[in-house]
């Protein structure tokens, strides 16, 4: 938890989400700053389009839009965090030599350039 703290922190992120890669699919293991309801909703079945094209090659996602407009996150979030999830990024993770996802979200409208972001993901 504190290490998600950390690079929250770094980047400014409203909220972050750390999921591992199951049989089943993605799932949350650490969450921060998101609803109870996003909690137990956001998660990636293995079969569903989103993981098989972006999860399971190890994709980077940055939505420059909100969260609410897009079909495969939209449905998964509590509207209350609709709000907050204005721009978002998914980047491969590897969390105690398990393979996963951060999910990082922001408020603001606009999101300095990834390269810059993703530089201040680095985190040994």
């Amino acid at each position: 938890m504190k290490s998600l703290v950390e690079v929250s922190r770094r980047v400014s992120a409203v909220a972050a989400v750390l999921f591992l890669k199951r049989p089943e699919g993605y799932l949350p293991d650490i969450t921060l700053g998101v609803t109870e309801e996003t909690a137990r909703k956001l998660r990636f079945a293995a079969t569903e389009p989103f993981t098989q094209r972006l999860l399971t090659p190890r994709r980077t996602l940055a939505l420059g839009q909100g969260v609410a407009l897009t079909r495969c996150l939209g449905p998964k979030a509590d509207p209350e965090d609709h709000r907050y999830m204005k721009r978002l990024i998914m980047v491969p993770a590897t969390f105690r030599a398990q393979e996963g996802y951060l999910l990082l979200s922001f408020a603001l409208e606009s999101v300095s350039s990834i390269e810059k972001l993703l530089g201040k993901l680095l985190v040994q």
